[in-house]
């Protein structure tokens, strides 16, 4: 499961003793760990308390048991699918409303089947196949098994959206996941909370890109100001598009914060950051940006197979970015420190720094 740090609190209830069919619900806090890193343990572990009461308040409300707190996640049963499904929309909604103050997203994960009661809590497939859905959401996302669709079958309010059939580790076939969806729109995601930082950088990637409304163009990355070696000068925190004609910049599309590797592909720039933990995509027609949360420490890119591929040095993984949906469809864990990605002879290549080795990984297999 996500979270490392030791049990907070753990309860069962009895009733549930027995080979009953449970549902179980993962949830968990992304962007923890930065958030951790850039306020203070202090501001980190009040986080982690509000977290804990407004999810043993909504599950305790739909008739589920709080099993376990890991400080950043939770883990909860429930006697019925339906309920399992009800709290879980009514979690994003608690810590989605505009006058939560919960500054940063959660994703949760739902599985069902029989499991073995153990002091404290159950084990069992179903649980670990919560935690891995759980794995995989994005902030704000809802991923339940078919197999819970297949028991709640009709919820008032609620619709299910397949997914791409994904393979998660430990799992030897893909698994067909279903996003949870309201049919009342939820508010919009918290802005994650920012700190100031200074940078001195210039300016890091170029990448070549045909476009239908510029023929020949460069997208240039920018993280200051002024002439980087007779490109036009960009402003800070921007990704420019260069006529190489008349080498003059003809737009700036602003990104707020900076950012490490920059990819094209399926008709879009994609910009990683490491400092948020995000990836942002932006439509080369429109310049509309879509920012996509990956956490850990995404600082690579490659796009190719039909998806973008992430090195994520944090986390030790290649997170593989469905273009479609702009969403993560599973996350392949490689070695140590993983800084740079290819993608060239039928494979994704991977370069692990700490490790000082290569990881390859086959993009139809993966």
């Amino acid at each position: 499961m996500p979270g490392d740090a030791a049990p907070t609190s753990v309860h069962r209830t009895e009733a549930l003793d027995g080979s009953d069919i449970r549902t179980f619900l993962i949830a968990d806090v992304r962007g923890y760990t930065r958030f951790t890193q850039e306020h203070g343990d202090d501001a980190a572990a009040s986080l982690a308390a509000a977290f804990a009461a407004r999810v043993r308040e909504v599950v305790e409300a739909f008739g589920g048991d709080l099993l376990e707190l890991r400080g950043d996640e939770a883990l909860a049963v429930f006697g019925s699918a339906r309920q399992a499904i009800r709290g879980s929309v009514e979690l994003q909604a608690r810590f989605r409303a505009p006058d939560s103050s919960f500054p940063l997203g959660i994703g949760i994960g739902l599985d069902a089947g029989e499991a073995v009661p153990v002091a404290g809590g159950f084990r069992g497939g179903a649980l670990n196949l919560a935690a891995r859905l759980c794995g995989v959401a994005g902030p704000g996302e809802i991923l339940a098994s078919e197999t819970v669709t297949s028991l709640a079958r009709h919820v008032d309010g609620v619709r299910f959206r397949e997914r791409r059939a994904v393979r998660l580790k430990g799992l030897e076939r893909p698994v067909r996941v279903h996003e949870v969806l309201p049919e009342t729109p939820l508010p919009p995601l918290p802005a994650p909370p920012k700190q100031p930082r200074p940078f001195s950088r210039r300016v890091v990637a170029l990448g070549v890109l045909g476009l239908t409304v510029l023929a020949a163009s460069l997208v240039a990355y920018g993280l200051t100001s002024g002439e980087a070696e007779g490109l036009p000068g960009l402003e800070e925190n921007t990704v420019g598009l260069v006529d190489t004609d008349s080498n003059r910049l003809v737009a700036q599309v602003p990104l707020e914060t900076p950012a490490d590797s920059i990819a094209t592909g399926a008709g879009s720039v994609w910009v990683s950051n490491a400092l948020e933990g995000t990836v942002s995509r932006i439509d080369t027609h429109t310049l509309a940006v879509r920012t996509i949360d990956v956490g850990g420490s995404p600082v690579g890119l490659a796009f190719g197979a039909g998806s973008l591929w992430v090195a994520n040095s944090e986390a030790r993984e290649v997170a593989q970015i469905d273009p479609e949906s702009a969403k993560v469809v599973q996350r392949i864990p490689v070695g140590n420190g993983p800084r740079g990605v290819a993608v060239g002879f039928d494979a994704v290549w991977v370069a692990n720094s700490l490790d000082g080795t290569v990881s390859q990984i086959d993009p139809e297999r993966s």
